[in-house]
């Protein structure tokens, strides 16, 4: 899983933006993140559980949010095809 040899890897993700459609962080917009977050992972066979570390809801977007993930191997499906 992205070179490690582990079976879990644990990795700490920020996200900032400057787009005028968010300006605060709120409970809507970093459920939406989390969902992208799950499904882009899940979409490359991967389980992901998500920990938000900020505290900084209702601090401004362009203030970086931050959240840690644990990523696991979920699939060998795409394995299949490369061996």
């Amino acid at each position: 899983m992205f070179g490690w040899d582990k079976a879990s890897r644990q990795i700490h993700f920020g996200f900032s933006t400057k787009n005028k459609h968010w300006t605060d962080w709120n409970e809507e917009n970093i459920s939406l993140i989390e969902t992208v977050i799950r499904d882009d992972f899940a979409y490359d066979g991967y389980r992901v559980n998500i920990t938000r570390t900020s505290t900084n809801i209702g601090a401004k977007c362009s203030d970086e949010f931050v959240w840690k993930l644990i990523i696991r191997g979920g699939f060998k499906l795409l394995e299949q095809f490369y061996y």
